[in-house]
């Protein structure tokens, strides 16, 4: 999707410009700058003051209650400072009438929205939302201050075919048309053709972010990115960030591919966007080892951590108990112990059992997937030799590592160790949290 949102510069240009069309149609329909004050220089006042100034500065992408408020009553203004009721035919008095009544119901459905929207009865939230949406399609500023204009041109300038056909052509260029928005995507998608390729593989580009840790990648084509595979996105909206391919999980106008987002360093996140500048917004980038590197050390470190990556932590997970949605099967067994940071210690879990589940991602894609259950161990304590109880569990998508294998140490004092690793098991700790363990 090309993205034709301007920039803050940008609007401001488009502003200079959108005025320049109205002070030559002004220039062409009277023969002088500016407009006078009253009646005849209401629609000229009205689009810059208000029109083009809301529409491209103040509240371009959306309009808030307390916007169709303020612009209802600004514009409500406008038209009594130029009343003229006793001198008006019964045309003029009907149509003042007919804008002045849409105002005042734009009026009150603000008013109403903003006294609703803290209800929690269900039927007053109903109410509250269906004028909030009234608020958002027929009180923004670019409806609202069009019916100004088109008043002011029934009213003050309709014995004039000339001024009436120029004021309208500005009105449609500034408003009805809008042609900022076509020029800038005709630009963004010519400028594309243009630019110098980067070399990166870009494999495709962020669909969401699924706080926490998840983001969701819609990919470019048939090229199947391997699970572990590192990624890089140039995320408009925030810092650049750091993924792990993790598996797909169904399609619409791509396959989707699950990854999981790695905390970055600000330094880190500021050498990633700048290595990823030349990159189009929200595209996802597949790097080698060389890239790493090349981007920064520590971020060969950073996902260096993550190489026995078997799962994410999954919801209904305890104080005492872990359950994790399994991404890779690599070596796990019953007994296997797992390890998961919980604030600054890493804590380790005993594989205890497994099971299927399925879920539901991006626009009702089904797939199934396996989950694990294991039980809290603690937090290893080197200097004493025994492990430390963590009270707490861990945050919810957290990255679920398989412990390393190790050789096992002979200890007369233990009863056994734990499967594949060097910690050994006391009569003690075989009381009380009877764990899985091989003989000594």
């Amino acid at each position: 999707m090309v993205k034709t949102d301007p920039k803050q510069s940008t609007r401001v240009i488009i502003l200079v410009l959108y005025i320049g069309v109205l002070v030559g149609a002004s220039l062409l329909a009277f023969g002088h700058l500016p407009p006078t004050l009253g009646g005849k220089g209401l629609w000229f006042y009205t689009g810059i003051a208000s029109l083009i100034l809301g529409n491209l500065l103040t509240t371009p992408f959306y309009t808030t209650p307390k916007d169709t408020l303020a612009n209802a009553f600004l514009a409500g203004i406008a038209l009594y400072a130029v009343n003229e009721w006793q001198s008006w035919e019964r045309s003029d008095r009907l149509v003042f009438a007919v804008v002045n009544t849409y105002f005042a119901f734009v009026t009150v459905a603000a008013i109403g929205t903003m006294i609703l929207k803290d209800s929690e009865r269900g039927r007053v939230q109903q109410l509250g939302n269906t004028l909030r949406i009234l608020c958002e399609e027929i009180g923004n500023q670019r409806i609202v201050f069009s019916a100004v204009i088109l008043f002011s041109v029934f009213t003050f300038h309709r014995s004039s075919a000339k001024e009436t056909l120029v004021i309208m052509l500005a009105w449609t260029i500034t408003v009805a048309l809008k042609p900022d928005a076509t020029i800038l995507k005709f630009w963004h998608r010519v400028s594309g053709i243009w630019r110098p390729q980067s070399p990166m593989n870009v494999i495709g580009s962020l669909v969401a972010c699924q706080t926490p840790r998840l983001m969701l990648i819609r990919s470019n084509g048939n090229d199947s990115v391997k699970f572990g595979t590192p990624l890089l996105v140039k995320d408009p909206h925030e810092f650049a960030k750091c993924g792990l391919a993790l598996d797909y999980v169904g399609r619409d106008e791509g396959l989707l591919l699950r990854a999981m987002d790695l905390i970055l360093t600000e330094d880190i996140s500021k050498l990633v966007s700048t290595f990823l500048r030349s990159a189009p917004d929200s595209s996802v980038v597949r790097i080698t080892n060389s890239d790493m590197s090349l981007v920064s050390p520590a971020l060969v470190e950073v996902i260096g951590r993550e190489k026995n990556l078997v799962g994410l932590v999954a919801p209904d997970t305890s104080i005492e108990r872990l359950y994790f949605e399994i991404v890779s099967q690599s070596d796990l067994v019953e007994g296997r112990l797992v390890g998961v940071n919980i604030g600054t210690s890493e804590v380790l879990y005993q594989i205890i059992g497994g099971l299927t589940k399925e879920d539901i991602v991006d626009r009702k894609n089904t797939f199934g997937y396996a989950r694990g259950e294991a039980r809290k161990i603690g937090a290893w304590d080197v200097e004493k030799g025994i492990f430390r109880r963590i009270p707490w569990l861990p945050l919810p998508n957290a990255p679920v590592r398989l412990k390393a294998k190790e050789k096992a140490k002979p200890d007369l004092a233990a009863v056994g160790h734990f499967p594949e690793t060097s910690f050994n098991v006391g009569i003690e700790a075989s009381i009380i949290s009877l764990p899985i363990t091989q003989p000594s």
